[in-house]
């Protein structure tokens, strides 16, 4: 298939451009999934949020695959594989993966894949060499799997999506070198133009968007039934890839067939299986589906039926068309692309099927041929008004942070969004506010047009002020107005600290001299002396005078001599 842009190129022309939807992944499910549950939920991802206020980085993806898909590109989509080529080239140029989880939405199904692809990947790895050989580029496309039957059967496009750059490199170098086969009688069959016209006629208007099963299914139901297999026989194209394809090998079921409950039963389980939302088809919609002995491809030839992800009205109020899933509008974006699904679809995806293929005829068209995908759109109800309302006011902030945070990292700051581009996001968040609040089921088309110019005009004015002003949020006279201030701070710290170490130093001394004093204090406590204890040989208090004898001098006491108990110094060995 080839899925390269989203919707909201078509229906909103003149906005911003999203890619969100536009890139899908995934065929990691097993089991019968309802087409409505495809989503499933993941809380993490905003996807609605960013869709109504996109990037800088999804507005670049969308215009790049934009400029692949015109006239004029030298894109080469008649290679097999050309529309992931397409994808994975913007992808890579653009860091989409680094994009994607800022939203966190890396481990969604639509993106799972994506962000696991290596953009330079070594193409003589072990895994490189071993899909090469067993996955074909034009395994990835569903409508090969007409083609010869043991082409793809060995094929795990999931497990080789990473290395996918690798086997683009070698399915251009093979078309290039001409190495497809060519042994049919090619000027009788190309001349059978009448047979082709029809074919080509009834293919287009055939649903094909659904599902990977649809768009194998249109190829082999107006293939029968407008005689082009009978043609492949005649002209002895069978063999050849280019002009046969393997249509010869095809069932044509005749309607009674088609009519049958078996018939019913295998079409809609594999329109389930097989969602067109998967960049490749699920282990499990091959086996049961599409490869040679799967039990369904026997109807592969029954007429697709109109079916839808889930039921959704366009953004004008009328029904999608039938054949192709898209809401066509008058309105022009200046990219002629005039085909999309709803606005807010929380699953949006807008993908090309035509151009050479193999075989050749299978999709040719003169113009080109868009498909659309398109799931949990909010009806175009006052329900569905309050929905986006209440998307709008919960996701606001982590919107405007997200994309501060690509616009930095896409400009180089290394400190993140600065100041001036901070104060514009809050404008951005006030304006975006104001305008949610007049938001009716009435005014719904024109209220969200002005929220997107409001988000596109802010997004140039925060690049804008991320390249004038630097990672500090200011300009240069303020910052040397800074480092000046800074300066004058410096000597005030140096001041404080000399003041801050003397009073340390004070401090400390002081402790010392009293912790010598406390030590003193307590040696004098260590000095024992004993009180004097009454004996007939001590007289406490006052000596009582006596007549002194005779033979005594004057002013001697007579009584006993007094011994005082107290240490005493030793006799000096001189005396």
């Amino acid at each position: 298939m080839r899925s390269v842009r989203s919707a909201r190129m078509a229906p909103h022309p003149g906005r911003s451009l999203y890619a969100l939807a536009a890139l899908v992944a995934g065929a990691e499910s097993s089991g019968v999934t309802s087409l409505r549950r495809l989503q499933g939920n993941d809380d993490e991802c905003k996807a609605r949020g960013a869709r109504i206020l996109p990037t800088p980085s999804l507005v670049d993806y969308d215009r790049c695959l934009a400029g692949k898909m015109s006239s004029n590109s030298t894109h080469d989509w008649g290679i097999p594989g050309a529309e992931h080529a397409a994808w994975a080239d913007c992808w890579c140029d653009l860091n989409m993966s680094q994009a994607i989880e800022d939203l966190s939405c890396c481990q969604h199904r639509s993106f799972q894949q994506w962000c696991g692809l290596d953009c330079e990947p070594d193409c003589s790895s072990a895994l490189a060499v071993q899909c090469i050989e067993e996955c074909p580029a034009m395994c990835f496309e569903a409508q090969e799997y007409i083609i010869p039957g043991n082409l793809c059967t060995r094929c795990n496009p999931t497990k080789c999506f990473p290395v996918m750059k690798c086997m683009l490199g070698h399915a251009e170098n093979l078309t290039r070198s001409g190495e497809l086969e060519r042994t049919c009688h090619e000027t009788d069959f190309f001349d059978a133009n009448a047979v082709l016209q029809k074919y080509w006629s009834c293919w287009q208007t055939l649903p094909k968007h659904s599902s990977h099963w649809n768009v194998l299914s249109a190829f082999v139901h107006c293939a029968c039934r407008e005689g082009v297999q009978a043609l492949t026989e005649s002209t002895d194209c069978c063999k050849s890839v280019t002009y046969g394809g393997g249509i010869c090998d095809a069932t044509c079921p005749s309607e009674q067939m088609c009519a049958s409950q078996d018939a019913q039963t295998c079409i809609h389980s594999c329109n389930e299986l097989c969602p067109s939302v998967d960049a490749t088809p699920s282990e499990e919609c091959k086996s049961k589906c599409l490869l040679t002995g799967a039990e369904c491809r026997q109807y592969l030839g029954c007429r697709t039926p109109m079916l839808t992800m889930s039921n959704y009205v366009c953004d004008d109020g009328k029904w999608p068309e039938a054949s192709t899933g898209c809401c066509v509008t008058n309105r022009t974006n200046g990219l002629g692309t005039p085909a999309g699904c709803p606005l807010l679809c929380e699953t949006s995806k807008v993908w090309r099927l035509d151009g050479p293929g193999i075989p050749w005829w299978a999709r040719r068209s003169q113009s080109v041929v868009y498909q659309c995908t398109c799931d949990g759109c909010p009806p175009p109800t006052q329900e569905g008004t309050d929905q986006v309302k209440q998307t709008l006011e919960d996701n606001l902030w982590d919107n405007g942070q997200v994309l501060l945070s690509d616009i930095a990292r896409r400009e180089g700051l290394k400190l993140g969004a600065n100041r001036k581009m901070q104060e514009l996001m809050l404008e951005r968040n006030e304006l975006v506010l104001e305008l949610s609040r007049t938001l009716s089921a009435e005014n719904r088309p024109q209220v969200e047009g002005k929220i997107q110019d409001i988000n596109s005009y802010y997004s140039q004015l925060i690049v804008q002020a991320a390249r004038t002003y630097p990672d500090e949020g200011t300009n240069p006279d303020e910052i040397e107005a800074l480092r000046q201030r800074g300066q004058d701070s410096d000597g005030l710290s140096q001041l404080l600290a000399v003041l801050l170490t003397v009073t340390v130093i004070f401090v400390l001394i002081l402790v010392v001299l009293i912790l010598v004093l406390i030590q003193r204090r307590n040696a004098k406590q260590q000095t024992p002396i004993t009180a004097f204890t009454e004996t007939d040989q001590v007289v406490i208090g006052s000596p009582v005078p006596v007549q002194a004898p005779e033979g005594k001098a004057e002013g001697v006491v007579g009584g006993a001599a007094v011994t005082v108990s107290a240490p005493t110094k030793g006799r000096s060995s001189d005396s």
